[in-house]
Order: structure tokens, then C-alpha cells, then sequence
């Protein structure tokens, strides 16, 4: 690795990829490209939409909330589409600083907090 630090009024930046193969290459430098441009648009937008499963939670925790308002048929309706929507982020215990042990509910309300 080349560090150049130090530098007045740094302008850009190298980034310089390595592979074992040109096709490693290739993927590399798409998958760059495509951070790079991820960066740029939420820069540029000042808007970001969060990932990880965090969409899919809060839907499920209003719904909980807006099936407490309704009775009836509507409300098991409901509260079964707020399970399915749980469903999704299952994998999160697997996610740094949570283990397998971790509570699914634990995961969901340090979401809910952040």
C-alpha cells in the first residue's frame, strides 16, 4: 500500500485495486464504482434510506401499533402481516455485535432507539 499524507489541499484520490485474475480485477473495480457512486448520491441528496432489514421493522412495529386500533378479523390480518415482515431480518443475530443468542426483540428495539 502508498499512503501520501501530508499533502496541502488534497484535491483526489488513488485507489489502487489488485487480483489473482483479471476477472477479480473487473469485479473489483465495478464494485467501486458502485460504492462510489452510492457515496456521490447521498452526498448530493442529502438522503439516505436505511438497509439491514431497519425498513421492514418499522413497518412491522406500526402495524403492531395501528392492529391495537382495529378489532376483529382486520386486526389477526394485521398482526399476521406484521410477523411476516419479521421474517426478513432473521439473519441480524449473525451481524457484528450481536450473537445468536441475542433476542429478536433486543435486535428490533436497538433499531427502533438508533
Amino acid at each position: 500500500m502508498t499512503f501520501v499524507e501530508e499533502c496541502e489541499n488534497p484535491k483526489s484520490v488513488s485507489i489502487i485495486l489488485r487480483g489473482g485474475t483479471e476477472h477479480v480485477v473487473d469485479e473489483l473495480n465495478r464494485a467501486m464504482e458502485d460504492a462510489l457512486r452510492v457515496v456521490g448520491v447521498v452526498v448530493e441528496d442529502k438522503l439516505l434510506v436505511p438497509g439491514g432489514g431497519a425498513p421492514e421493522v418499522e413497518l412491522a412495529l406500526r402495524l403492531r401499533e395501528y392492529a391495537a386500533t382495529v378489532g376483529g378479523r382486520e386486526q389477526l390480518a394485521i398482526e399476521a402481516f406484521a410477523d411476516s415482515m419479521e421474517i426478513i431480518p432473521r439473519p441480524w443475530p449473525r451481524m457484528p455485535g450481536w450473537t445468536r443468542s441475542t433476542p429478536w426483540w433486543l435486535c428490533a428495539a436497538s433499531m427502533r432507539r438508533a
